[in-house]
């Protein structure tokens, strides 16, 4: 016995709505964001103060992003001219309170200075 070419069709035309609906929820699901206004609000719950001093224009608490570097801070803080900015090298996470100072580059060449080894 063979199939009737009527059956045929409406199997491919079942298969292909099948596909086509499927194609459609995948589209769907991926240009909403249902995260995205839960991970706006997570990124504002993870914001941390800071304690910036040193050479800056004003020093004090400042609050930043939670996942903040040591090298944003460039951009984030007003430094006077006498800042030692090689600071800002470093790529470590800043941590919720912690006291950020900003040396000067006379107090930078201070403290190099104690850190060579006489022999």
């Amino acid at each position: 016995m063979s199939a009737s070419p009527h059956l045929y069709i409406r199997e491919k035309c079942a298969v292909l709505a099948f596909l086509s609906l499927l194609l459609t929820i995948l589209f769907l699901t991926a240009t909403s964001h249902p995260h995205e206004e839960h991970h706006h609000t997570e990124v504002q719950k993870s914001n941390i103060t800071i304690v910036v001093s040193g050479a800056v224009e004003k020093a004090g608490p400042l609050t930043v992003p939670g996942d903040t570097r040591w090298c944003d801070l460039k951009q984030l803080v007003t430094m006077t001219s006498n800042a030692d900015r090689r600071v800002f090298r470093k790529k470590r996470v800043l941590k919720d309170g912690e006291n950020v100072l900003i040396p000067s580059k006379k107090a930078s060449k201070k403290a190099s200075k104690k850190a060579v080894v006489h022999k």
